[in-house]
């Protein structure tokens, strides 16, 4: 299998093969769930880690820019492998790295990049997670109106008119039905994706919650101590 070169901007070069590229993908695979987390908290760290990892294990010495470049390169040719065999008349193409990259990426219309979390953009997110969330109408009506687009058909004048009209509007009705089903199916992947991002916001915030909890109790028995410290000092020197 052809070799792919890679250059970076710290002028290093690397070939990546295809066990290496492999390689990548388990370990991207492995560590993708803890992205957004206090341990990985953006795709940055996770680059270093795999960079890491792939040194100390597997013996390849790659920066976190090369990982990072060739993921890009990953994420890139698999979107355009998915959105061409989604498209009728033209030849299947195959990726060496399709069944990897779905593993990652799931079966999802869109594909959508990991979770990034921060501490500056975090508010943020929340407050637009929400709001998509809200502007999202509901499906059954969204179901009646695609019904009363396509489904209506001009009167006709004529026997053979009427069988005419009617076969189109079955085939119309199909269609329909059809492009219902995958506007249903691209509502229902964006409303599952917005809710797993406020799910992984609200750990965060409980999280960080908790932890601020226990700095203030902390922080509230640092000061009993040094009451009751300064209290026995005043003691000792009025004895």
């Amino acid at each position: 299998m052809p070799k792919t070169k890679v250059v970076m901007n710290d002028n290093r070069v690397f070939t990546w093969n295809h066990n290496d590229t492999l390689k990548l993908l388990d370990n991207f695979k492995k560590h993708r769930s803890k992205v957004g987390s206090l341990e990985i908290r953006n795709l940055k760290k996770l680059f270093e880690i795999i960079s890491l990892e792939l040194h100390k294990i597997h013996n390849i010495d790659v920066s976190p820019s090369n990982v990072e470049n060739r993921w890009r390169v990953l994420e890139r040719n698999y979107k355009k492998f998915v959105d061409n065999n989604k498209k009728t008349g033209r030849g299947r193409v195959t990726f060496d790295y399709a069944k990897e990259m779905e593993e990652i990426l799931g079966k999802k219309k869109n594909i959508h990049p990991p979770l990034l979390l921060s501490s500056d953009t975090i508010d943020h997110m929340i407050e637009t997670s929400s709001k998509k969330l809200n502007l999202i109408p509901a499906i059954g009506e969204e179901m009646l109106n695609e019904e009363e687009l396509h489904g209506t058909e001009e009167p006709s004048t004529s026997s053979s008119d009427t069988a005419i009209a009617s076969e189109v509007s079955v085939k119309n009705s199909r269609s329909s039905r059809l492009k219902t089903g995958r506007i249903t199916k691209s509502k229902f992947d964006k409303i599952h994706y917005q809710k797993e991002k406020l799910d992984i916001l609200k750990k965060y915030y409980d999280e960080k919650k908790r932890r601020n909890n226990l700095l203030e109790k902390r922080n509230s028995l640092i000061e009993e101590r040094n009451v009751l410290m300064r209290s026995n000092l005043e003691r000792d020197v009025n004895f």
